[in-house]
């Protein structure tokens, strides 16, 4: 009994606390909110809890709502906001909004913090966008649109719980096709609905009116959006019911203007506001739908803002026959802020608010503001991050581990392009290679072809972890070799198929195929060449089959081998010739020095080290150490320099070139003694094992020297079972135990890169 009290006693405080954090996030600006999902899983799923959508939402309405300000001049279809609300009173200003990929568009309304967009060319598409999680979708099409006069709107049913939009279209066709002009429709219209999820747009009936008139801006109040109409002698005000989907006759004011209003969301209340230039006659419905609540709230008085005085009409102007062009003549109410003012549009060039209590003007001018717009009320918020200048931005970035960044691309589209910038990629990249690598572990077991991502550098010394990479799909592979953060993966079943592969960004692209390689026994090598700027692989094939095919293995070929390479971006493989040796002997890890590819190999009594350099194309044998083992040794980058170790149960010794081909500079540089890391004494051997003839499983029963990291100490791999490291100072071992560790695996040394394959392969031949 005790213990089910504390554990329903925990429950409520953990709920106290779920809710004393939604309660304080709520406040915070929507973009703030959104920017935090990428902080972790769990803060992505709080951002996601509905119960929060909805109080945030509840708390922007309590505020002056966030302008939209669509703008067509002097580059087409740009989205900027605007913050009127009191959370970042003391740094208004105006910011570019990323919007989405639309030749044309023009805004139907905002609902509940959502855009609706159509595409104003004639394909007459519809989106629902939102415009600061640059989240949207694209609405199923209506083929009774084309090339016809449409009213739209966006509203949302409280009962269905669900977004809807509703057109009006006229359903005869102009005999001469003309351009799709929205607002205005000739009787009787053809009515739709649909309601987001739904595969296919729902017919309503006709409406019995000769016209309606799109307002300036949505109207929507006490969930039904609003429209004046004409019909006949009579000049109804009508609306739609998002959640019995009815129309209705609303009940209007008795004044001398009707019918030549305009319809405005005036704080809540249906409004209804005289044209004039610039005047504005104002009567509010302060309770809906009762005749006699009609009153004149406003009279407004002529205002000519600075801005319209100071204007050169002549240096920029709206798109012709934009609804921007349309409307630039005319001025509007655009709503009722908290503080009482109204706030007014004049000629899509200037905000102005009016103080009815002293009968001031004043005009809001704001950092930022584009030069023609139209003004969309929105109920969102927008965080106050400054905009930096991008060499800092970049030199910030640039020190931030591959994954953070990759994670940002997610945020908009403006850090997306950020993120694949060139100048960033190379800052980033120059940055990685100064610090300890990042390791990618190959694993074969339990599952097979898995990759996992250990990261060394000091960049997150205080949460190293193995992290589970999604690799490509690809049935079975091996690591050929890594290169500037791109790796080159093999098919290692009998279709031999080369990847190369990001396994930060998961892009990828498969190579074409070379039809020598089948069922060959083949070497391979991946690297870039700095004077054509292009990557390239090498394979080096036994030119005969074996009369009876069998599986494919990596690493050793006979006298003598056909050469051949592939430039990134090239369609054909190219023919180098024939090597002159016997055997070539593929290192457990790719040997990447100094801009060449190294193998050990032999050739009748000789065993040289042979290079391959991607400059010119050329291989070249290379000074190797006088020391007895040769030529039972491995090939490893040592730090940046050319080594050998030999080969040994659990000890090593290892000889550095430090000057790169000069056999003088070869020197001894550690020997290093036995070992048994604790995790093998304490393996059981028979539990789980490495796919039967797979690379992991021949290469299980050896140790190896990995390479040298930057202080100093030397990384081993025990087995494919542990990771350890040698410190030469004292001679101490120290295994390397991380959350998340495969069982099994092979190490790949890798330099995690920004690198865009796609972008790699732009203009190459």
């Amino acid at each position: 009994m005790e213990s089910t009290c504390d554990e329903q006693g925990k429950e409520s405080n953990l709920e106290r606390v779920n809710k004393q954090e939604q309660c304080i996030l709520s406040r915070l600006p929507v973009t703030s909110l959104l920017q935090s999902k990428f902080v972790c899983k769990e803060w992505l799923n709080l951002v996601q809890d509905p119960l929060l959508v909805s109080m945030h939402f509840s708390r922007a309405t309590r505020n002056d709502p966030c302008l939209i300000l669509h703008s067509d001049s002097p580059i087409r279809n740009q989205l900027y906001s605007l913050e009127l609300s009191g959370l970042i009173k003391d740094d208004q200003r105006v910011k570019k909004i990323c919007d989405p990929a639309l030749p044309q568009f023009n805004v139907v309304g905002s609902c509940k913090g959502l855009l609706c967009l159509v595409d104003s060319s004639e394909e007459n598409l519809l989106y629902v966008y939102n415009p600061f999680s640059r989240d949207y979708i694209m609405l199923p099409k209506s083929e009774e649109l084309l090339n016809q006069s449409t009213v739209y709107g966006f509203g949302f049913s409280q009962t269905s719980n669900k977004f809807k939009v509703i057109q009006a279209v006229n359903p005869q066709r102009p005999r001469a096709p003309r351009r799709h002009q929205i607002g205005l429709l000739s009787f009787q219209a053809e009515v739709q609905i649909l309601t987001l999820g739904s595969p296919a747009w729902r017919p309503l009936g006709k409406l019995p009116y000769r016209r309606i008139y799109q307002e300036p801006s949505q109207v929507l109040v006490c969930g039904r959006i609003h429209w004046s109409t004409s019909s006949g002698s009579d000049c109804p005000l009508i609306s739609f019911d998002f959640e019995d989907e009815q129309f209705r006759e609303v009940q209007k004011p008795d004044c001398r203007h009707w019918p030549n209003m305009d319809l405005v969301d005036f704080g809540g209340c249906l409004a209804t506001v005289s044209k004039g230039y610039s005047n504005f006659e104002i009567w509010v419905m302060k309770e809906y739908d009762v005749k006699e609540s009609w009153i004149k709230e406003f009279n407004i008085g002529n205002h000519v803002p600075r801005s319209l005085e100071e204007a050169d009409w002549n240096s920029a102007k709206p798109f012709c026959n934009s609804k921007l062009d349309q409307n630039s003549s005319t001025n509007r109410v655009v709503g009722l802020l908290k503080n009482g003012k109204v706030l007014l549009e004049y000629n899509c060039r200037a905000l102005v608010t009016y103080d009815p209590k002293d009968g001031t003007f004043k005009d809001l001018i704001f950092p930022g503001m584009p030069y023609w717009f139209e003004v969309v009320v929105h109920e969102g918020s927008t965080s106050t991050m400054d905009c930096l200048p991008r060499e800092i931005i970049l030199n910030i970035l640039s020190r931030l581990p591959v994954t953070s960044l990759l994670q940002s691309k997610f945020v908009c589209k403006a850090w997306l392009n950020l993120v694949q910038d060139h100048l960033l990629v190379s800052m980033h990249f120059s940055r990685t290679t100064k610090n300890d690598p990042c390791l990618i572990l190959h694993s074969d077991s339990p599952i097979r072809n898995q990759l996992y991502s250990l990261e060394l550098s000091d960049f997150i010394k205080d949460d190293r972890r193995v992290k589970k990479i999604r690799d490509p799909v690809l049935p079975q592979f091996n690591v050929v070799g890594s290169c500037k953060g791109l790796l080159c993966l093999v098919d290692s079943s009998e279709e031999n198929l080369l990847y190369v592969y990001n396994p930060f960004s998961r892009n990828y692209i498969m190579l074409p195929k070379s039809e020598e390689v089948l069922n060959q026994s083949t070497v391979y090598g991946f690297s870039f060449n700095q004077t054509t700027n292009k990557f390239k692989v090498i394979q080096a094939v036994n030119p005969h089959r074996t009369r009876a095919p069998r599986r494919r293995q990596i690493g050793l070929l006979s006298f003598q081998a056909e050469v051949q390479i592939l430039t990134l971006g090239s369609p054909a493989w190219r023919t180098l010739g024939k090597l002159p040796y016997r055997r070539i002997y593929q290192e457990p890890s790719q040997v990447l020095v100094s801009g060449r590819i190294h193998w050990s190999a032999s050739s009748g009594s000789d065993c040289p080290i042979i290079s391959f350099d991607f400059e010119d194309e050329q291989f070249r044998e290379v000074q190797k150490p006088d020391c007895r083992h040769w030529p039972n040794m491995d090939l490893v980058d040592f730090g940046g320099c050319l080594a050998t170790v030999s080969k040994g149960y659990s000890n090593f010794e290892i000889w550095v070139m430090k000057e790169y081909d000069v056999k003088e500079s070869w020197i001894k540089e550690f020997n290093i003694g036995n070992h048994v890391p604790r995790s093998l004494e304490e393996a059981d051997w028979n539990s789980v094992k490495p796919f039967c003839n797979s690379k992991l499983d021949q290469n299980s029963s050896t140790n190896r020297v990995v390479g040298l990291l930057k202080n100093g100490k030397v990384l081993l791999e025990y087995n494919c079972r542990a990771l350890v490291t040698y410190d030469p100072k004292d001679g101490t071992f120290k295994e390397l135990i991380f959350p998340g560790m495969p069982y099994w695996f092979e190490v790949v040394v890798h330099e995690g890169s920004l690198n865009w394959i796609d972008t790699l392969l732009i203009n190459d031949t």
